[in-house]
């Protein structure tokens, strides 16, 4: 049985590559936090060295970085969108540019996407902070029928998304391993609708054994120290551990159906090999 192969692009965690059983290739995000267009093409062209990218998910948010969906597509033509289904969002207009030329396919909330072993669900807040149209989307991906342990939740830029509406009460969401945006590392803990407030009901939801930290765009912060803590605790109790990423090493995660190996390469997100 193949595996399923989810490449972080961008070390912050904000552009994902989800290379699925069957050979179909899943874009989620389209900004980088670290680096610029140029490094996330020559990164995707390492992985792919040609073809396209069959599907696109832009988590319907406008996170912090530099936007690069215009860059990927001139490298690497996207066939179709995939989206959550319900009321319009008022998406970027370079996604809607995008969307506008291309099939779109949606899925509901209980809907799973099977490419091969590789299974998707895509997960949306379905209110928004106040004064914030978009609802950002979450990505699980899951390979193998019926094998959590091999699994992994990547959250995205989950600013106003309210994980006790879309996780806490479903047990199929749980993941061996959650990716973090770098540039929102409590995100999956702070609620949306009170704001201020932390709950850890979440991760006990999710349940991951590792937890992969993107970097921190903007260096050092109180938040990404208490999100350190926060995630290694977690992380133990649940027989593993935190995963920190840099600027210096390229990650992988490999999904076989026997759980989730995570790959690293040292070298400079910018040398091509």
């Amino acid at each position: 049985m193949s595996a399923t192969q989810i490449h972080i692009v961008d070390a912050a965690a904000g552009l994902i590559l989800v290379v699925c059983s069957d050979g179909s290739r899943v874009l989620f995000g389209s900004h980088v936090g670290l680096g610029t267009p140029n490094e996330a093409v020559q990164r995707i062209f390492e992985i792919l060295e040609d073809g396209a990218i069959d599907y696109f998910i832009h988590e319907c948010a406008e996170p912090q970085g530099v936007p690069v969906i215009d860059a990927l597509v001139e490298f690497f033509p996207v066939k179709m969108c995939l989206e959550r289904t319900g009321a319009d969002v008022d998406a970027p207009q370079f996604y809607r540019n995008i969307r506008g030329e291309r099939r779109v396919e949606t899925l509901d909330a209980s809907e799973i996407y099977e490419l091969g072993e590789t299974q998707l669900r895509i997960l949306q807040a379905e209110a928004a902070r106040p004064g914030r149209p978009h609802r950002p989307v979450a990505l699980h991906v899951m390979h193998g029928e019926g094998r959590l342990a091999s699994s992994a939740m990547c959250c995205g830029a989950t600013s106003g998304l309210d994980w006790r509406d879309i996780a806490a009460t479903d047990p199929d969401l749980q993941a061996a391993c959650m990716i973090v945006h770098g540039s929102r590392p409590l995100d999956v803990v702070l609620t949306a609708r009170d704001l201020g407030i932390a709950s850890a009901e979440p991760l006990r939801a999710i349940a991951p054994s590792t937890v992969v930290l993107g970097a921190d765009p903007g260096g050092a912060t109180s938040l990404r120290g208490a999100a350190r803590e926060l995630y290694s605790h977690f992380a133990r109790g649940n027989g593993a551990g935190l995963v920190e990423l840099t600027r210096a090493a390229w990650t992988t995660l490999v999904l076989d159906g026997d759980g989730v190996r995570i790959e690293r390469e040292d070298r400079p997100m910018t040398k091509v090999a």
